[in-house]
């Protein structure tokens, strides 16, 4: 059932992605015109610029401490990324060659500049596709002093699988895919309809490569309720769309076929899919409930600011897109997310949480030149002494790691080691049986709630292991049971003979009547009445 649901919102993401340039207005059709044709260009070169700025208020103490320290690394940096790409028009072959440089604002940032090469050809027996990554001179000392990382496909297959992949398939399979893919949207590009439509601003002459070109001008403004309501008008379509389930099937059904498997195994694996989708029919209604549910609390969340999103696109007379440009301004409101959730969090949990307010304002802009006129290519000269393949790189690291397993402790601190591999953000059971959970930052977490993903919260002691079947004065003053699967309680329990009322965020309410009428006394217990 996870993988339908992920399935069909990978294809919905992608559906709303493209046909949002597209409804079903005259601009809209006419600009993903453009944009199916830009995706048919043999060779290319693009220049662009990525600039971030990030703005925060209502700081708490803790991120007061780090964010001046950030900040000054972020704010007045700029990101230059160039690429050249070449291919045939069935896309089978290709090369790529690309940079990035980073150029930080902070003097005591280091900029940094990193190159990467690619070559494929998928027309063979086997698929030739490899990678050269040229690495900042700052991070030598992780490749031992050398300058190219390269990560050939053949001899990654060779060295890390078993099976047998028909990769002719493989790339039939993609083809077939593409084509329908791109049918699919021809459809669904005039069913598309919401209230956010990309409109034509007036043509000009822009000089690119010393040449004027007559360009047509295309704009998309989207503003904060505009993106909920695109968010929202989506979901309730696209999700629910019986042509959208179909086309997820089929594409599941194709990567099955390609997957090499015996054909009992394939044809218990069509099954469960149809079952899936079944079953994904039968939850639908329910489910979309549920997300109406959450966008409505959606809307009290800031998502953009004043600026919104705007992105412009310059289109030549050809039919190609040659500019594009833009600026988008998120806003991480992180107190009215976290009032979206309140009924999750108690006093205490919410006074420990950060409370900034981040305005990121990303702005960009591209231009693709030379379309379809020779390229030329200069690929790195590779040899031992200046290149280290990506599988000799792994286990040149491996030695250092290998006899870590288990418990590990770093000063006053502990991590935990699975045959060499740091866990991170992760239960572990201990050999006491007890439970311990790994934090985001590889340590060991102690004197903490902990909120799972199966929607409970869950208390870790003064040594890290989960409590269970006991109850827990926390800071707040209040007192909370911890069930016998660790789970902090919620309703009515029953405990050494007594029975208690929990409120929805764990508190044990005391000296009170409860909302289903009942009275508690001082220490918690029901007086029978």
């Amino acid at each position: 059932m996870k993988n339908f649901k992920k399935s069909v919102s990978l294809v919905v993401t992608i559906l709303m992605s493209i046909a949002l340039f597209a409804g079903c207005s005259s601009d809209g059709i006419a600009f993903y015109n453009a944009m199916k044709k830009s995706n048919k260009i043999t060779t290319a070169e693009t220049k662009s610029t990525i600039s971030i700025n990030v703005s925060a208020t209502n700081l708490s103490p803790q991120e007061e401490q780090y964010m001046p320290l950030v900040l000054p690394m972020i704010n007045g940096s700029k990101i230059y990324v160039t690429s050249k790409v070449k291919s045939n028009e069935a896309q089978t072959i290709a090369k790529m060659e690309g940079n990035i440089s980073i150029q930080t604002a902070d003097t005591n940032v280091p900029s940094m500049d990193a190159g990467m090469w690619v070559d494929v050809n998928m027309e063979g027996d086997k698929p030739l596709i490899k990678e050269v990554i040229k690495i900042p001179q700052e991070y030598n000392m992780f490749t031992n002093g050398k300058e190219y990382i390269v990560m050939d496909l053949q001899e990654l297959s060779e060295e890390t699988t078993d099976v047998e992949v028909d990769y002719s398939s493989v790339v039939d399979m993609s083809k077939e895919f593409q084509e329908k893919m791109l049918d699919f949207m021809d459809k669904y590009a005039y069913k598309f309809n919401p209230d956010v439509k990309i409109a034509k601003n007036g043509n000009e002459y822009i000089e690119q490569n010393g040449k004027n070109q007559y360009v047509t001008n295309y704009e998309l403004k989207l503003n904060d309720k505009q993106l909920k309501d695109l968010i929202r008008y989506s979901s309730n379509n696209l999700l629910q769309d019986e042509e959208v389930l179909g086309f997820v099937l089929d594409y599941m059904k194709m990567i099955l076929e390609v997957s090499g498997l015996p054909e009992e195994e394939m044809q218990a694996s069509l099954k469960e899919m149809e079952t899936e989708l079944a079953n994904y029919k039968t939850e639908l209604p329910t489910m979309m409930e549920n997300i109406n549910k959450q966008l409505d609390k959606l809307n009290d969340v800031r998502m953009l600011g004043d600026k919104g999103i705007n992105l412009k696109y310059s289109v030549n007379s050809e039919g190609y897109i040659i500019k594009e440009s833009g600026t988008v301004q998120f806003v991480i409101d992180l107190p009215s997310i976290t009032a979206m959730n309140k009924e999750l969090v108690n006093e205490e949990m919410m006074a420990s949480m950060p409370t900034g307010i981040y305005t990121i304002d990303l702005n960009f802009n591209s231009e693709i030149n030379n379309i379809n006129l020779p390229l030329e290519f200069n690929f790195p000269s590779l040899n031992n002494d200046n290149s280290i393949g990506y599988l000799e790189l792994i286990q040149s690291m491996i030695p250092e790691v290998e006899e870590l397993n288990g418990w590990v402790q770093y000063d006053d601190v502990w991590v935990y080691f699975d045959k060499g591999e740091l866990k991170i953000n992760e239960w572990i059971k201990g050999s006491d049986q007890k439970w311990y959970h790994i934090g985001e930052d590889g340590t060991m977490e102690t004197n903490a709630w902990i909120y799972h993903s199966d929607k409970q919260w869950y208390y870790l002691g003064e040594n890290g292991a989960m409590k269970e079947n006991s109850w827990l004065k926390y800071s707040d003053g209040k007192w909370y049971y911890l069930g016998r699967n660790g789970a902090m309680a919620k309703g009515w329990i029953q405990t050494s003979g007594k029975w208690y009322y929990l409120y929805n965020n764990g508190a044990m309410a005391q000296n009170t009547r409860t909302p289903d009428g009942y009275t508690v006394l001082s220490d918690g217990s029901w007086n029978g009445k």
